[in-house]
């Protein structure tokens, strides 16, 4: 139905009738369409929207925003939006999601009217890792944080990488990358491998990479000589068939693979191969083949995989696995699709 036949509708119906039919459409509209489209105010003040001057609104100040983002990620970290307190009102605890969501634009409007590009980075950084906190932790009473806010985790990581990419140097900008994608966990939509696909999307040229390997082989050691700090988990210590926790084992399996993909953007695949044989750990050498193999179709490089599984034949390979081998062996070529 078109406006003019809506309006010719509504000439026709009683006050009650439509008192009816506004109390319906009111009730049939999502939460934050409410607030996003300023209604409350408008049945309030129900002015023609086409007389209405639109007044563009002056973008805060980025400190500003920055404070307001810590004190909220302060409040739920200590599970203020989760459960009665003294601190977040109970009006305001189911509004986490409109605050961040609001927060998260403000930023990038402040970024595009002047305000520092780092600074804006920095904020958005804050906000990504309190929602990833909440994807081990439950701060909210949501069960996704991401999905509660609509923005996807990877689209979330690669605004902050863009705005870091535009404001530091190189150096700084593959330290900090890798940092986030190492110490956050992950919501259950997302793979470390999606972050690491568009890290390495702002590092595709041949130098950028020589240094991601050298700084990431850097923060492995780093890792791998820090405690393994003990980390609650039903209420114990979880640890793998290593005796590492699982979020060492995690962070140096993670640290391993990246070192990987960019000796295959390099085409250098024999010492990345190498580097993530000695370096990933799994339950057994099966596992680490499998994991191997799964990365390296990412590259298209059917000899280079055939050769890994051939000469790991002693670790008896899944069916999958030696399916893939004999395909490639007879058609000197990847299948058009794979599943493992």
């Amino acid at each position: 139905m078109k406006i003019q036949e809506l309006r010719d509708v509504l000439k026709l119906r009683s006050r009650e009738e439509l008192e009816v039919i506004v109390a319906e459409l009111y009730k049939s509209v999502p939460k934050n369409k409410i607030e996003d489209n300023q209604i409350d105010e408008f049945i309030n003040s129900p002015q023609k929207k086409d007389n209405q001057k639109k007044v563009k609104a002056k973008a805060r100040p980025i400190l500003d925003i920055q404070k307001e983002i810590n004190v909220f990620s302060e409040n739920a970290k200590n599970q203020y939006y989760l459960g009665p307190n003294r601190i977040v009102p109970k009006s305001e605890r189911l509004k986490w999601r409109f605050l961040v969501k609001n927060l998260y634009k403000e930023v990038l409007v402040s970024q595009k009217e002047g305000s520092s590009t780092k600074e804006c980075a920095v904020s958005l950084q804050t906000l990504y890792e309190t929602l990833t906190y909440a994807c081990y932790y439950q701060i909210f009473t949501a069960y996704d944080s991401f999905e509660s806010v609509g923005i996807t985790q990877v689209d979330f990581f690669n605004q902050i990488l863009k705005l870091y990419r535009e404001s530091v140097e190189i150096d700084e900008f593959i330290d900090i990358s890798i940092h986030l994608i190492i110490n956050n966990s992950l919501n259950r939509y997302t793979l470390h491998s999606e972050l690491m696909d568009v890290f390495f999307s702002y590092c595709s040229n041949n130098s950028t990479l020589d240094k991601v390997i050298i700084k990431t082989k850097e923060i492995l050691e780093t890792v791998k000589s820090e405690p393994d700090k003990k980390r609650s988990f039903f209420g114990s210590d979880y640890r793998t068939s290593s005796g590492l926790s699982y979020q060492k084992v995690e962070k140096i399996n993670n640290l391993s693979e990246i070192v990987l993909r960019a000796n295959c953007m390099l085409h250098n695949y024999k010492d990345g191969i190498a580097f993530f044989r000695s370096n990933s750990i799994e339950r057994d050498l099966e596992v680490t083949l499998y994991v191997l193999v799964r990365i390296l179709l990412d590259y298209n490089n059917p000899e280079v995989i055939l050769a890994e599984i051939n000469k790991s034949m002693d670790v008896k390979p899944r069916e999958s696995l030696l399916k893939l081998r004999d395909f490639i062996t007879k058609h000197h070529a990847l299948p058009e699709k794979h599943y493992f």
